[in-house]
């Protein structure tokens, strides 16, 4: 039979500057962010970890005062009669303030101090971003968080936990009050006795007005950041081999994953590509040189995916070429591998031909689970997964994406 399958696992980004947080880690770690959720005194402990200071606005309100009124009265007696008029004549003066404020901005560069290179995982990884060191603990929201977090967990993951609580940044208002300059108005009362002589009298009113302008400086500091390197080695996926008797040239096959997890495996090994076909004699011969006729056999294969560049990647198997079953798994479904959580189900059976494709979006350096279970059905068979890179890349061998788990206990 023919088969063809695309595969592709994600793994933790490489060293950079900032640890960069995505939904992913948030996703994969939900068990112990739901925690901190939960505990009062995580927030503190955030605040201050993230070192999320409270930010200051100053504003000011501007009082005027009741203008004073200076009243005059005076009695005038000529001859003729003079009739006095009063105007006024109201005039403002501007007083402008220069306030200067500083800002300081600071700019961060990271430097490599070290490399550490992992050869098998145990979870899905995310690269640090600083130099792994332990955390102490001194108060007591301290105490409370640091029971709930891994003790194996740098602080780039415990920064990662703390922003996955999305805590809003606290403020404070300052307001001062500037009381401007008393304006006083004169005012002069006139009593005229005859004859009547027309007289008029100008009085100036006037007032300050008071402007303002803020003069802002930015300074620019910078800051070295020595953060330790982290290079994780491909060295292939790892792979059990079992029988069956699923048949794909009949309508209902009854073909399941759950059988493979029931069943002792015939043989075991690692290999670093998922494309591989059988011989014209059904005889299956592995990279890793184990050979053994493949009519009715199943391989499931377990590991994880590594992120060799940042950005959304795409696995695929086409119904032209998978022959005849192949089920992916991706991130924490990876591990159990149930029929219902599958990212997709390829198959090339009597029934139909179906291809199957997923998406991945990760850092460089990031690595995710990974599950690909491969079976064929009778005559000739064949297995196919493809990677579509960021760039747009095709890649027809997955050689180069994958590192074996620690442990054979980590996946079911």
């Amino acid at each position: 039979m023919r088969s063809s399958l695309a595969t592709i696992v994600l793994m933790p980004a490489a060293a950079s500057a900032l640890v960069i947080i995505d939904k992913m880690f948030c996703s994969l770690n939900i068990i112990v962010i739901n925690k901190l959720k939960a505990a009062p005194a995580a927030s503190t402990y955030c605040s201050s970890y993230l070192s999320i200071s409270t930010q200051t606005k100053t504003s000011t309100v501007y009082v005027t005062p009741t203008p004073v009124t200076n009243t005059k009265s005076i009695t005038l007696t000529v001859a003729p009669v003079t009739n006095v008029k009063t105007d006024v004549e109201h005039t403002t003066i501007t007083q402008t303030t220069t306030q200067t404020t500083t800002k300081t901005e600071t700019a961060t560069s990271t430097s490599t101090t070290s490399t550490t290179t992992l050869s098998c995982l145990s979870s899905a990884y995310i690269a640090p971003t600083a130099a792994v060191v332990k955390r102490t603990f001194n108060n007591g929201n301290d105490v409370i968080v640091s029971a709930i977090l891994p003790n194996t967990w740098v602080k780039s993951q415990v920064s990662a936990a703390c922003s996955c609580l999305s805590i809003a940044t606290p403020t404070t208002t300052i307001t001062s009050s500037s009381t401007l300059a008393t304006v006083t108005v004169t005012v002069t009362n006139t009593a005229y006795s005859t004859p009547i002589v027309d007289v008029t009298t100008t009085t100036v009113a006037t007032s300050i007005a008071t402007s303002t302008v803020t003069q802002t400086t930015t300074t620019t500091t910078t800051q070295t950041v020595y953060a330790v390197a982290t290079a994780i080695v491909s060295n292939n996926l790892s792979y059990r081999q079992y029988t069956h008797t699923f048949n794909a040239d009949t309508i209902v096959t009854g073909f399941t994953a759950a059988y493979f997890q029931g069943i002792s495996s015939k043989s075991s090994g690692s290999i670093p590509d998922l494309n591989f076909a059988t011989a014209a004699s059904q005889v299956l011969t592995l990279s890793d040189s184990n050979s053994f006729v493949a009519t009715q056999a199943a391989m499931v294969f377990n590991g994880f995916f590594i992120a060799q560049a940042t950005g959304t990647y795409t696995l695929a198997s086409s119904n032209d070429y998978i022959d005849n079953w192949g089920y992916l798994w991706t991130g924490d479904s990876a591990y159990a591998w149930a029929d219902s959580t599958t990212a997709y189900q390829a198959k090339r059976v009597k029934s139909g031909y179906v291809g199957g494709s997923t998406t991945v979006t990760l850092n460089k350096g990031d690595a995710i689970p990974m599950t690909f279970l491969w079976a064929n059905g009778g005559g000739i068979g064949r297995s196919q997964i493809w990677i579509t890179t960021p760039s747009g890349q095709i890649v027809t061998s997955t050689t180069g994406y994958f590192v074996q788990a620690c442990s054979s206990s980590i996946f079911t």
